[in-house]
């Protein structure tokens, strides 16, 4: 858990949600796609977990920030140095608990990245298991709500290719828009609250691809080519409720999203 000695932290991925379309155009094969990228893995400090009666004990070492610029370098190399990190920490939220002390732990290695790298980034505390106890519809609403600003400044990637129907060949590849910053989710072994999270975020996700490739959800993802006349407004769902959201879905795209998440989280 945490970093190692190659200053790497445990159970971290990064992921990508893709969707894309493709339609034939007189002779011309179009392909619009949108994507998100994201991280997950557990708190990037030095720390480790004893098991004992109850609960495993967090214990965090004297010097639980050694390598942390080393890891967030690597973050810098990989998405550039301008771009904006935000952490979104799901640990316990309580006195006492060592959780908190962790979250604690982990919020002040941020303070010093963002002096000594000059790096935007931001953490975020949502305590999953402490939410949960009022009910997942108002924990998956107050989660939209926490992380809304965001994913709104983040925005998606976008972009078209268009290729001879015949050879195959690309005629034209564009960019229309690139994602403008990262998130990075954790819990303790970034295992079940971080999947439950992504997955309930990955619906507000999938719904601004949606609108971005004109797709309506209604008619089964069909797209052919045209965009609506009357565009929805930039992430369509982030304030609706998560009974309203369901119905903005078809079906099988829920379906689709759970066995994805399921099979690899």
């Amino acid at each position: 858990r945490g970093l190692n000695e190659m200053h790497a932290a445990g159970n971290e991925y990064e992921c990508e949600l893709l969707l894309w379309t493709m339609c034939n155009v007189e002779k011309v094969l179009e392909v619009r796609w949108a994507t998100y990228v994201w991280i997950r893995g557990t708190a990037p400090i030095h720390w480790k977990s004893q098991m004992n009666v109850g609960e495993a004990e967090i214990i965090i070492p004297a010097d639980p920030f050694d390598g942390v610029q080393h890891y967030y370098r690597r973050l810098q190399k990989r998405y550039g140095t301008v771009t904006p990190i935000t952490c979104v920490s799901l640990l316990r939220r309580y006195a006492g608990h060592g959780e908190t002390k962790l979250g604690d732990t982990f919020e002040r290695s941020t303070h010093i990245v963002r002096k000594t790298l000059n790096l935007d980034i931001d953490i975020k505390h949502f305590d999953w298991h402490h939410k949960t106890k009022s009910g997942m519809d108002s924990t998956v609403r107050e989660l939209w709500v926490l992380v809304a600003r965001t994913f709104r400044k983040n925005g998606i990637s976008a972009g078209e290719m268009q290729y001879d129907a015949a050879s195959g060949d690309p005629v034209q590849i564009q960019n229309i828009r690139m994602q403008r910053g990262i998130v990075r989710w954790n819990c303790l072994d970034s295992l079940d609250r971080t999947n439950l999270s992504n997955f309930f975020t990955s619906w507000q996700v999938v719904a601004e691809m949606c609108r971005t490739l004109g797709l309506n959800q209604h008619k089964a993802l069909q797209y052919d080519g045209t965009i609506p006349d009357t565009p929805e407004p930039p992430w369509p769902c982030m304030h609706q409720t998560m009974e309203e959201v369901k119905q903005y879905y078809s079906a099988y795209t829920l379906s689709n999203l759970a066995h994805l998440f399921i099979n690899n989280g």
